[in-house]
C-alpha cells in the first residue's frame, strides 16, 4: 500500500507546471472569491488524484502493476486513500490561502460562517469522489467524462421531478424548507453521516468488483 501511495505522489509531483498554475489561480481566488476557493482547490486535488488512474492504464501499466505483491482490491482501496489524502491537503491549503488573504486585507482571519461553509465543502467533494472513482475505473479517463455528464443530467432531472412532485402534492417550497428546518440538527447530522458511510461502502466494493473483473 505504501509503495502505491509513493508511486501516485511521485506521479502528481512530476506535474510542477500544473501545480504552479493552480497555486497562482488559488491565490487570485483567495482575494477575489474566498468562499469559492475551498471547493475549487479540493476539486483540483481530486482531479489530480484520479488522473493517476490514466497513468496506470498507459502503456500496459496495469499488467505491470499486477505483477507486484499486491491484490486488485488493494489497488482500488489505495486510490480512495490517495484521493482522500489529496482532498484534505487541497482543502487545508485553501483555508491557509484564505486566511493569508484576510490578514493582508485587514479582515478577520477566518469567520465562523466561512469555516462552516468550508466544512460543508469537504464532505460534498468526497461524495463526488465516491461517484467518480468507480466510473473512472470502469470506463477509463475518456469515456468516464461522458458517463459523468449523463449522471449530472439525471441528477438535474431528478431535482426537477422533485419540484414538480411537490407542486402536484400542493406543497410549497416554503413548507418544505420549514419541515426540513424542524428536524433536529443532531438527527440530520447522524442521518447524513450514515448515508455517507453507506455510499462509501457501496463505492469501495463497486470499485473492488470492477478491478477484479477488469482484463488487461
Amino acid at each position: 500500500m505504501r509503495g502505491l501511495l509513493f508511486k501516485d505522489f511521485r506521479l502528481i509531483m512530476g506535474r510542477r507546471q500544473a501545480f504552479l498554475f493552480y497555486i497562482a489561480i488559488s491565490c487570485i481566488l483567495g482575494f477575489s472569491m474566498p468562499d469559492f476557493l475551498p471547493a475549487f482547490l479540493t476539486m483540483i486535488a481530486i482531479t489530480l488524484a484520479t488522473s493517476t488512474i490514466s497513468y496506470d492504464e498507459f502503456d500496459n501499466g496495469y499488467s505491470f502493476l499486477m505483477t507486484l505483491p499486491m491484490t486488485r482490491a488493494m489497488f482500488a482501496v489505495e486510490k480512495y486513500l490517495f484521493a482522500l489524502i489529496c482532498s484534505v491537503i487541497g482543502w487545508g491549503i485553501s483555508l491557509v490561502i484564505v486566511m493569508i488573504g484576510n490578514v493582508l486585507r485587514s479582515l478577520p482571519i477566518l469567520t465562523v460562517e466561512a469555516l462552516s461553509a468550508a466544512t460543508v465543502v469537504l464532505p460534498v467533494m468526497l461524495l463526488f469522489l465516491l461517484i467518480i472513482l468507480p466510473v473512472h475505473l470502469k470506463f477509463g479517463a475518456e469515456r468516464s467524462r461522458t458517463v459523468l455528464l449523463c449522471l449530472y443530467g439525471v441528477t438535474v432531472l431528478l431535482i426537477l421531478f422533485g419540484k414538480k412532485l411537490l407542486t402536484v402534492l400542493g406543497i410549497s417550497g416554503e413548507q418544505a424548507v420549514s419541515f426540513a428546518a424542524s428536524i433536529p440538527v443532531p438527527a440530520v447530522i447522524m442521518g447524513l453521516a450514515l448515508l455517507f458511510c453507506l455510499a462509501a461502502v457501496v463505492s469501495v466494493f463497486a470499485s473492488i468488483r470492477i478491478m477484479e473483473k477488469k482484463t488487461f
